[in-house]
């Protein structure tokens, strides 16, 4: 997947979470992880100590609530943890497993931030092009 800031709503994550195709994905700090293949790695490997890296309170978390935001949960084990440890974690998560960013500001059900006035005058120009080409045709000469 690709990495970087986008928008997506709770619906989409959530949809995400159910495919067919099982991704675990859940919201961190606004910030959407996906730990999908770590665990599918563990899984392939019969959970072989010589993969499993991160904290299991961590994964154990992102298992039991995929689609949903962690942040008091993760929190929680963060404030548990050795601070070197919860550091090294966060940076963990950051770079290998951060796909994307769930803006808080945006009202949910908007995925796209164009402003609906914007959205009405291309609706009315594209309107009026549509009744002047009518008339032009109806105008002229057979």
């Amino acid at each position: 997947m690709t990495r970087g800031k986008y928008l997506l709503e709770d619906s989409r994550i959530l949809w995400q979470v159910l495919t067919p195709v099982h991704r675990v994905l859940a919201i961190y700090n606004g910030n959407i992880y996906d730990l999908s293949d770590y665990l599918q790695t563990l899984a392939d490997n019969n959970g072989g100590s010589g993969y499993s890296y991160l904290d299991g309170d961590i994964v154990a978390i992102y298992k039991q609530q995929p689609g949903q935001d962690i942040t008091k949960s993760v929190d929680q084990v963060y404030a548990s943890m050795d601070t070197n440890k919860a550091l090294a974690t966060k940076i963990c998560l950051n770079n290998l497993f951060y796909i994307l960013h769930r803006p808080n500001g945006l009202p949910k059900g908007c995925t796209m931030p164009i402003p609906n006035y914007l959205l009405l005058a291309f609706s009315a120009l594209i309107a009026l092009t549509i009744v002047a080409k009518c008339e032009f045709l109806s105008l002229s000469p057979a």
